[in-house]
């Protein structure tokens, strides 16, 4: 080739973002080559995802697109991400893991209709100039607004700024999903209404559940604080009678020679308190505040104390017997082993973080019932696959061809194998 003729410049093929583009027509996306750089800087102006699509842009695995952290990467329900940007990890989940205050850690994904390729053509035809730039007008308001009232929650306004990039690559480079970038664009304002009717009610209700969870604070801790003194206090009045048993074994004068259980009940009570008002602390903060979640904040307290007492009777069948000391395995339903269980320190932690942790106890229990009725778990059973059912590819037998049928017997060159009745060239199944 002639040296002063230069090479036409070869442009490289767009690629398809996945962001947006779920359609069975839609080409799969190419890899990005090695040598293409990563925009190092995480916070690109509002004009670049308004002048350039998200191909161009490279937004896609870049660290905006890290820190947007829930923007659906695509339309349909199958690829939606079952973690958000609020699911991190932090102590609700070890003090509230099964989500009895009602907050939770990200909304339930949106069931998206993926539109087939005929759905797509008509919205794309049925879709506006018009409809695109009042539908663009509303994501730039949202933009002002998102600054103005999410500034302060970092998780909340990242999910929001990537729904509204998103509804704007919609409207820019992809009409067909008009309907997806409403969605969008509708999530924000509601997320925004959240909020702001979540600051609402944790200002009014805020005051009587603290109010409410330190009463059961001081309560219960003065209750185990005095203990003692009110047991002497009830011996010494000739209310309750101390049992027959010697002092090494009795210790201390405790409301648990009469019910065995009390100590573990106040721990309870008292993790059930900490969890209360921890996880009260984490919604206001974050401004997840669930209205219709009051009741289990006022119920936490109680419902500590019996998750104390189902850890007591826990213990005493048995199920920690591997950290219990030589001398306590005897008899469970002994008074003395009874007592001794109760004040015992290790125990009474356990029974504190049982407070705490209230969903595993009751998990626990519900494994601990399901043994002794007989209930077991089903599982899916899946059909094994009979070895005979799998053929294996060999070599074919050699066969002598017949001339009339497949060629002349002369000639191997016009043998065709496939002609064999034993010849499989790739295995079945």
């Amino acid at each position: 080739m002639d040296e002063a003729s230069p090479l036409p410049a070869q442009t490289p093929p767009e690629e398809e973002s996945p962001l947006l583009d779920p359609l069975p027509y839609a080409a799969e996306p190419a890899e990005v080559p090695a040598a293409t750089p990563i925009p190092d800087n995480p916070l690109e102006p509002e004009e670049l995802f308004a002048t350039r699509s998200l191909e161009s842009s490279g937004l896609l695995g870049s660290p905006m697109h890290r820190l947007m952290g829930p923007s659906v990467t695509s339309a349909t329900t199958r690829d939606l991400p079952e973690t958000g940007s609020r699911n991190l990890p932090d102590l609700t989940e070890i003090v509230d893991p099964a989500n009895t205050s009602h907050q939770p850690p990200q909304a339930p994904p949106v069931a998206i209709t993926t539109p087939s390729d005929e759905e797509a053509k008509r919205i794309e035809e049925q879709v506006t100039k018009a409809d695109l730039e009042r539908l663009m007008g509303e994501v730039t308001l949202l933009y002002k607004r998102v600054e103005e009232e999410l500034a302060s929650s970092r998780y909340q306004s990242a999910e929001a700024l990537g729904w509204l990039n998103e509804a704007r690559t919609i409207l820019m480079a992809r009409p067909y999903h008009y309907p997806l970038a409403e969605l969008r664009v509708q999530q924000t304002r509601v997320l925004l209404r959240q909020v702001a009717e979540s600051q609402t009610a944790s200002g009014k209700a805020k005051s009587g559940l603290v109010a409410w969870s330190l009463f059961w604070l001081l309560l219960l801790g003065g209750l185990f604080a005095t203990d003692w003194i009110l047991s002497q206090s009830l011996v010494s009045r000739g209310l309750l009678t101390p049992p027959a048993l010697s002092a090494d074994v009795l210790g201390e004068p405790s409301l648990a020679w009469f019910f065995p259980p009390w100590l573990c009940m106040l721990m309870g009570g008292l993790g059930g308190v900490i969890a209360a008002l921890y996880i009260l602390q984490h919604a206001i903060s974050r401004r997840e505040y669930d209205p219709t979640s009051g009741t289990s904040y006022l119920l936490h307290p109680i419902t500590g104390m019996a998750a104390g007492l189902v850890i007591y009777y826990l213990l005493l069948a048995g199920f920690l017997a591997a950290t219990v000391s030589t001398t306590l395995q005897v008899d469970a339903l002994d008074l003395a082993t009874q007592i001794q269980i109760a004040r015992s320190p290790l125990f009474l932690l356990v029974a504190f973080i049982g407070g705490l942790a209230q969903q595993s106890v009751w998990r626990v229990l519900r494994r601990v019932w399901d043994s002794v009725a007989g209930v077991e778990e089903k599982t899916p059973e899946v059909a094994p696959v009979p070895v005979e059912s799998v053929p294996v590819a060999t070599e074919p037998a050699p066969v002598e061809p017949a001339p009339s049928d497949n060629g002349s017997a002369s000639d191997p060159s016009a043998y065709d194998p496939s002609a064999s009745p034993e010849y499989h060239p790739f295995p079945k199944g």
